[in-house]
């Protein structure tokens, strides 16, 4: 069997896909993959259980379900075309409904969704951590994105042109079809766990902003420290630590205030920068097993 093709994407070697490591970059990842690709990061889905900005496939039809007629999104580059992510199966495209534990029919949550495209695209080799490089879809077509010619063709389909190339591409082969839902069971399973895994990575993230802005400057303090309180606030409602979630919430939203509106010379600035290290830090604590855990199972 011949390898496959690959390219580099935006991830650097050794980028997992399932958590996001780093979510202070998540925006900047989505631009970058939103310059690549044409793809508008509002018709993205980021979240803290994916470092991958997953392109939502609205493309075929209006908000009021009229059909475009378009293949891709509208601004699609076609130099971007061969990344994977931008020929996600039906499978993965769609959201699955599943019952939850109510009894009820749901359609997957974007958190859930993003992270099953990341966990199959993973598990299906079309991304090599290890290198942080992608199949090249086209080139195991033939096609090559560095021609102008063949480039130019891919223009052509994208613009509504037939190819007998392009319309037979299809990366099913690549994806254990025999048990589709697989992911999403595994994933359903350890959702709770990958939420505070999630909690943990945020929230040490978040002190780092904090201590390393302290070592350079007050006033870049205050301003990482508002950052970081507001990101908090956002991306940790769900988690524990000094207090219940409320309570927490109601810290982060209070030394969000505080820090907006105190001068950086103020004893009060440095007051709230340390109380909000130390509500990280017990979140992360708090939650910290939970990443030691999936590590561990990683590890098995």
């Amino acid at each position: 069997m011949n390898p496959v093709p690959r390219r580099v994407g935006q991830q650097a070697p050794g980028t997992q896909l399932l958590l996001d490591e780093d979510i202070i970059e998540s925006s900047r990842r989505a631009r970058a993959f939103s310059e690549f690709s044409g793809v508008a990061v509002r018709d993205m889905v980021l979240t803290p259980l994916s470092s991958l900005p997953v392109p939502i496939y609205n493309f075929a039809t209006t908000p009021e379900g009229r059909a475009t007629g378009l293949r891709r999104w509208a601004g699609t580059k076609p130099d971007a075309m061969w990344h994977p992510l931008m020929w996600l199966p039906p499978r993965l495209s769609r959201r699955f409904r599943y019952k939850d534990l109510a009894g009820r029919e749901v359609y997957e949550s974007d958190h859930l969704w993003a992270a099953r495209v990341a966990m199959e695209l993973h598990a299906s080799g079309l991304y090599d951590s290890e290198t942080g490089q992608w199949a090249d879809v086209l080139a195991m077509s033939g096609l090559d994105v560095t021609d102008e010619l063949d480039l130019a063709r891919v223009e052509d389909w994208l613009a509504g042109d037939p190819d007998d190339v392009l319309d037979e591409i299809s990366l099913d082969g690549f994806f254990n079809t025999d048990d589709p839902t697989w992911a999403l069971v595994s994933l359903l399973a350890l959702e709770d766990m990958l939420w505070q895994a999630s909690w943990a990575i945020t929230s040490d993230t978040l002190i780092d902003l904090v201590v390393s802005a302290r070592d350079v400057d007050p006033d870049l303090a205050v301003s990482a420290g508002s950052v970081a309180a507001s990101m908090g606030l956002s991306l940790l409602s769900g988690a524990v630590g000094a207090g219940d979630p409320v309570t927490l919430s109601e810290r982060f939203l209070s030394l969000y205030t505080v820090l907006e509106e105190t001068p950086s010379s103020s004893p009060a600035a440095g007051e709230a920068l340390d109380s909000l290290v130390d509500v990280l830090a017990s979140v992360r604590d708090a939650h910290w097993p939970a990443l030691d855990a999936l590590h561990t199972a990683d590890a098995a």
